[in-house]
This record gives structure tokens, C-alpha cells and sequence, in this order.
């Protein structure tokens, strides 16, 4: 769980799967804004590129390859930055 350094309580995940900007957002309790570590932020975009460069190498056709890096694309930013972001 994503903790926020102001008031030490925990951030809910379903919070963050529904917040529009994950780069930046408010504590659902003591509303301080907090701010993404840049190591995480690194680490998901790393991950995304890794995802990326793996699925262009697979012996698949041109078009299922595409849509394959449209499903991880989507799934790195709607899933994976909510789990791998770290705030402070």
C-alpha cells in the first residue's frame, strides 16, 4: 500500500486507479498533494519500453504486434503506474 508522509495513513488503491493524474495527487485524507518519486516514475517507464521492445521482437505478424503494443501500453499506464508509483 502507498503510504502518504504527511499524516502516515495508507492510500487506497482504488483511489489511485480512479485519479486522472497519477503524477501529482492529493491525499484522500489530509488532502496535502503529493508528488511522484522519480525512481518509480523512471521504473514504469523502463517497464514500458522493456514491454515494448519485447513484444516488436516476437515472431508474430506486423498488425498483431501493434495491437499487442496497444494492450501493453494501455495496461502499463491504467494498471502498472498506480501499483510501481511511490509518492513523496
Amino acid at each position: 500500500m502507498k503510504k502518504c508522509i504527511y499524516c502516515n495513513r495508507e492510500i487506497p488503491i482504488k483511489y489511485l486507479f480512479k485519479e486522472r493524474n497519477l503524477d501529482n495527487i492529493k491525499c484522500p485524507y489530509c488532502s496535502k498533494k503529493l508528488k511522484v518519486n522519480k525512481i518509480s516514475k523512471l521504473l514504469s517507464i523502463s517497464l514500458l519500453i522493456l514491454g515494448i521492445s519485447l513484444i516488436s521482437i516476437l515472431p508474430f505478424k506486423y498488425h498483431i504486434k501493434i495491437i499487442y503494443i496497444f494492450i501493453w501500453i494501455y495496461l502499463s499506464s491504467k494498471v502498472f503506474r498506480p501499483l510501481l508509483y511511490v509518492y513523496e
